[in-house]
């Protein structure tokens, strides 16, 4: 009797539990309740757009497989309390849209890995506070606008790691205070143009190595984590020796300040970057400025919670699920039958156990 009873009672709980998972998740979407901390894990399986809301209690968010136009600038993460990571895997993104990934508070971390994006818009990543890791992970990236990287404050790393990125603009990464390290590994670097990096503080290092390449590198980025007291650790990185790169020469007192270490050297060559002279990288001294052009960025999106300042207002679009995205009145009497169902069983245990 006893065990007829146990089962009953566990059938009783599965009938609550999945009332619950059919009404709240996401259309496509997997959710799985995380039995140590109470939370639910979504996995979304080759959606095409971005779910308009997810379960309040969302802990981990993955996509896989993905091909989105654009991440929307509505914030649909910024009421998740109790979201932990956000994931897109193999997945093809058009557009990072401004305020995709703003304030968002209790994230840990972001990661993007083999993934195909064309664009982040600015503000598309801003306004993070504590966030552990932003990572961009074996990706191709075509353009991170300025300010795409905005006021983040105390962040232990940002990778970037066997990625192509074609284009890192003026003041892309900009307003970073507190971050314990900003890596690029084993990746290429089309294009890195001028205070790529700006208005940093406290942002201790700065690695590049690893096989990376930097096709064209121009002024006022590495001096940026140098001013703001950190420190650089660059090694077996690739740069292409021409004009644009003079003014690493011309600008610093000590070479030995961007390169103390000697693996570092020309792109296509077996020249050693330290052993290279300035007058034999660009003999014509009026063309060493190249490296360094006016500072013309774009002006910066604003992001207010679910709200695009530049753009026109956008409203949150109802998204097709096959149950309702809160119960119905059916829904609510199939959860208090399930209740009663398990507080049921649980007193005929007590009773005749």
């Amino acid at each position: 009797m006893s065990h007829v009873l146990s089962w009953l009672c566990l059938l009783g709980m599965l009938q609550f539990t999945v009332s619950i998972d059919e009404s709240d998740c996401p259309f496509l979407c997997a959710c799985v309740l995380d039995s140590v901390n109470g939370g639910v894990n979504i996995t979304c399986d080759e959606p095409s757009f971005l779910p308009s809301s997810f379960p309040s209690n969302s802990r981990h968010i993955q996509f896989r497989n993905a091909i989105f136009n654009a991440i929307p600038a509505v914030n649909g993460f910024s009421d998740l309390k109790q979201l932990s990571t956000i994931a897109f895997i193999n997945s093809t993104i058009t557009t990072i849209r401004a305020c995709s990934f703003a304030q968002l508070r209790h994230v840990d971390s972001i990661t993007f890995k083999m993934c195909n994006i064309q664009t982040i818009q600015g503000n598309s990543f801003s306004n993070l506070v504590n966030v552990t890791s932003i990572n961009l992970l074996d990706s191709i990236i075509g353009q991170i606008l300025s300010y795409a990287f905005h006021n983040i404050k105390h962040m232990k790393i940002l990778l970037m790691q066997g990625s192509v990125i074609q284009v890192i603009h003026p003041l892309a990464f900009q307003d970073f205070s507190h971050v314990n390290s900003i890596e690029i590994r084993e990746s290429i670097i089309k294009r890195f143009l001028v205070n790529g990096f700006s208005k940093f503080d406290d942002v201790r290092k700065l690695v590049i190595g690893e096989k990376t390449k930097i096709m064209e590198l121009q002024c006022e980025v590495f001096e940026t984590v140098l001013d703001a007291g950190g420190s650089l650790d660059i090694q077996n990185t690739h740069f292409t020796c021409d004009c644009k790169l003079a003014w690493m020469w011309s600008k610093l007192d000590s070479f030995q300040m961007f390169f103390p270490d000697s693996s570092n050297q020309c792109i296509d060559t077996s020249d050693m970057l330290s052993s290279i002279d300035i007058n034999q990288l660009c003999p014509d001294e009026r063309s060493r400025k190249k490296g360094c052009p006016p500072l013309l960025p774009s002006t910066p999106h604003i992001c207010s919670q679910g709200f695009d300042e530049i753009d026109e207002p956008i409203s949150k679009v109802a998204y097709p699920t096959l149950y309702p995205t809160t119960p119905s009145g059916f829904e609510h009497q199939r959860l208090n039958m399930g209740l009663m169902v398990v507080l049921l069983m649980l007193t005929l245990t007590y009773m005749y156990c």
